[in-house]
């Protein structure tokens, strides 16, 4: 294929899923991997809008770092749960420039709601001080033996209208929520955790933002209104 590249906005319309396409991009977002098999997964932005991408481990690809702008060459277009992304194989090629892309990102929509409940991915969790990937004891997958860092993760079931969103809250964020700092929620004992989340929460209206990845809602910028 030629070095021409294509912007984010033709994703979709102009271009198709199975293409294999040339960007110049900005890394707006750099998740945590639900799977072993992923080296990075996150959120490619430029002058149109913005796009998701996972790399995957057998590629073994150059890592990524937030805020900064690359040409990436030969990404395939892919559809995930009804949403398309980009996946980056061996056959990609990453490059870092020194280009200052401005990101167009859509405003985010607030919602208000009712908390209904708690899902299972609440937990006083580990993770890891550099990447802030989880971790299971002292060790990361990239980072290798680690300090791991204390934090709590907030899974809610909000009424909005007529809808139940479920969304996952993290950080400063879910301790904000939840009043409980992360070495507080780490001191309870997990049998008692949940269930008095659950009450001190539950029948609370909750007004927040979230955006949307891989069919999962995280939010932010929440405030507790009742």
């Amino acid at each position: 294929m030629d070095d021409e590249t294509t912007k984010i906005k033709a994703i979709g319309s102009e271009v198709k899923v199975n293409s294999w396409i040339n960007l110049e991009v900005k890394i707006v977002e750099l998740w945590n991997a639900k799977s072993d098999k992923i080296a990075q997964t996150g959120l490619f932005g430029d002058d149109t809008g913005t796009v998701r991408f996972t790399s995957w481990k057998v590629s073994n690809l150059p890592e990524f770092e937030k805020d900064k702008c690359y040409i990436v060459k030969n990404a395939v277009v892919n559809s995930w749960n009804g949403k398309l992304q980009l996946n980056l194989n061996r056959k990609t090629e990453i490059q870092e420039t020194d280009a200052d892309i401005e990101v167009s990102v859509k405003e985010p929509e607030v919602f208000k709601g009712e908390i209904i409940g708690l899902t299972n991915r609440t937990a006083a969790i580990l993770k890891c001080p550099k990447c802030s990937r989880p971790v299971t004891k002292n060790f990361c997958n990239v980072h290798k033996d680690i300090t791991p860092k204390k934090d709590l993760r907030l899974g809610l079931r909000i009424k909005v209208d007529e809808d139940v969103k479920v969304v996952e809250f993290r950080g400063r964020e879910a301790q904000r929520i939840s009043g409980f700092t992360a070495e507080a929620a780490h001191s309870y004992e997990p049998d008692d955790f949940l269930p008095d989340l659950e009450r001190k929460l539950v029948g609370k209206t909750l007004e927040f933002t979230c955006t949307e990845s891989k069919g999962y809602f995280y939010g932010k910028n929440a405030r507790v209104l009742l």
